[in-house]
């Protein structure tokens, strides 16, 4: 038996290696495509093309999509190219729960996604031989554990309901696309490896396996529906894998299964229906919480240092405090309706004990973290929370330069070029005497730095009333410190001089810009590749919806999903193979 199941692992391994391969090489929309995985790192708008508001080079991308509607004239359905990808760590944690039950968190430990612009993909790089081994040993492991009593088959287990198992197992793990040549394939393995080792449990083990580092499972495969293209409809069980994926990063539930089987997918308003749905359901919330941690750059927080010498109240239960109360802060402002700028006015937050002693606030929920009011002179929504100051920070001094690229990129869409290779990227504590402020002022008026750190260090200024651990100071060093900043070649509604972190986050919350700038940022996370001018008129509808609705996150979420863009794929030229 040993000799048969050491065979079927270098089968397995062989087979995987082929099949990615096979597939990496023959999509061409992965390939050199505007708005697939090689589009260019500043596709989300130049910083510093002075009135552009986000026009690449290579062309209109980011809010110039949105507020260009000149961009909209195509008869029919435009889209841009969809990359092929691999699945998250995250999607496949929640897959391997909503499959199999497991909760263990196997994906913890693969191998992590690449950055397309803020969020992860893995649409970029090859699938290496580690992270192959690791879906291999997690698959080993997970059907080795397998708990016999998910699968509703009673020892001794039998062929008709182990073969009825794997049939609803096969359908949910390749997310609806489980034609016959799949089934077969499946129950023909299960058969062989009965008669290989001899009893159905080691067969049923052996097939979970299978799915499990099948590419049908760890790729997002689509093929559209049949036509002339270039622009061709998903099929619908490619739609309800699509919104599983946006709204629970996981695999599609048999209700959504059920309506794509029926035909219950093919309209807008359809597929609305069913997102809203998805929404409602619990397994939505950490989606939100998984936007946000990316979006504000926050999913490293729980490894930051501070200097304890420096910031006494430091310690790594803060640090997990912050993270609390972010998530829960953006969890409550999606869940409640909130308007967007809401995100960026409220003078509230959700805080416990520990944080209400941090902030100076009067409330908190001891060791629950309750709703609880900040002053509004010093706190102004979610830019301000210590999560994203701590975070954009230093372990012995603030950061004005991260703090201002933070806003520039994720708040504005603005992308901005890698420093040098070989700039000097240390900067010199502040003598005594002096502020972090002014050791950063001589980055924009070196000729050498300025290009770039006009760009972002005197938004970073504004913030210079937190300090590195996020706490609001007056002064640093024995001198007062100067919060003036300033927001130069963004847009006409956010450029102009600004004194302090809260005056600045009422002028964001007021911006045309950075409403359209959310609507990009919900776009590449729920889709998973970067805006192009194809999607022009998807992300033009999407953002006029979210306009009439109010500037909620949950109404823009259903646009999306009901978009051109997600419901359609691009055919790039020569075929796919997918």
């Amino acid at each position: 038996m040993q000799v048969a199941i050491e065979s079927r692992r270098m089968h397995w391994r062989w087979l995987i290696g082929l099949a990615v391969a096979a597939i990496a090489a023959c999509d061409p929309a992965r390939i050199g495509e505007p708005g697939g995985a090689d589009a260019p790192p500043g596709a989300g708008g130049t910083a510093g093309s002075a009135g552009s508001g986000g026009a690449a080079a290579s062309g209109a991308a980011g809010p110039e999509l949105i507020r260009n509607r000149e961009l909209c004239k195509t008869a029919g359905v435009d889209v841009a190219p969809s990359p092929l990808r691999r699945i998250s760590r995250l999607e496949y944690n929640n897959m391997v729960r909503d499959l199999i039950g497991d909760n263990t968190r196997p994906a913890d430990a693969f191998v992590g996604e690449d950055k397309v612009l803020a969020f992860n993909s893995n649409s970029l790089t090859p699938i290496s031989e580690l992270a192959m081994e690791q879906y291999f040993g997690a698959a080993e492991k997970l059907s080795d554990d397998l708990n016999l009593a998910t699968t509703g088959c009673a020892a001794p287990i039998q062929d008709a309901c182990a073969e009825s198992y794997l049939e609803r197992l096969g359908k949910r793990a390749f997310r609806g696309n489980f034609g016959s040549a799949e089934r077969d394939q499946l129950l023909g393995l299960y058969r062989s490896s009965k008669t290989d080792f001899g009893d159905a449990e080691t067969a049923l083990r052996v097939a979970v396996r299978s799915l499990l580092v099948s590419p049908r499972f760890l790729y997002v495969i689509e093929r559209g529906e049949p036509g002339p293209g270039p622009v061709v409809p998903l099929t619908q069980p490619e739609t309800a894998a699509r919104l599983a994926l946006y709204f629970w990063r996981s695999v599609p539930d048999e209700e959504l299964l059920a309506a794509a089987d029926s035909g219950q997918l093919k309209t807008a308003d359809q597929v609305a229906t069913q997102a809203r749905r998805l929404l409602a359901d619990g397994r939505a919330q950490a989606v939100l919480e998984d936007f946000a941690l990316q979006w504000l750059d926050l999913e490293r927080l729980p490894s930051v240092f501070k200097d304890t010498q420096k910031y006494a109240q430091y310690s790594p239960e803060l640090i997990a405090d912050f993270r609390t109360e972010t998530l829960t802060f953006f969890r409550e402002f999606v869940g409640a309706n909130a308007t967007l700028p809401r995100l960026f006015t409220a003078n509230f937050s959700f805080l416990n004990q520990r944080l209400a002693a941090f902030y100076g606030a009067s409330g908190g929920g001891g060791n629950d973290f309750a709703p609880a009011d900040l002053d509004p002179a010093q706190r102004s929504g979610i830019l301000t929370q210590g999560s994203i100051l701590a975070m954009q920070a230093h372990p012995t001094k603030p950061a004005p330069i991260l703090r201002g690229k933070l806003v520039r990129e994720r708040i504005f869409c603005q992308t901005l070029p890698m420093p040098p290779p070989d700039v000097n990227m240390n900067v010199p504590d502040a003598p005594p005497g002096t502020t972090t402020t002014e050791s950063f002022r001589n980055h924009v008026t070196d000729e050498a730095c300025a290009r770039c750190h006009r760009m972002m260090d005197p938004i970073g200024f504004g913030f210079s009333n937190y300090d590195g651990l996020g706490k609001f100071v007056t002064s640093e060093n024995g001198a007062a410190v100067d919060a003036r900043g300033e927001v130069i070649k963004a847009f006409t509604d956010l450029d102009g001089a600004f004194t302090g972190a809260v005056e600045l986050s009422k002028r964001i919350a007021e911006s045309e810009h950075v409403k359209q700038c959310f609507v990009i940022q919900n776009f590449r996370y729920g889709l998973g590749r970067v805006e192009a001018p194809g999607d022009a008129c998807s992300l033009q509808r999407a953002y006029d919806t979210f306009v009439a609705k109010g500037f909620t996150m949950t109404e823009l979420m259903v646009a999306l999903a009901s978009s051109d863009a997600f419901r359609h794929r691009r055919i790039a030229a020569g075929g796919s193979c997918q």
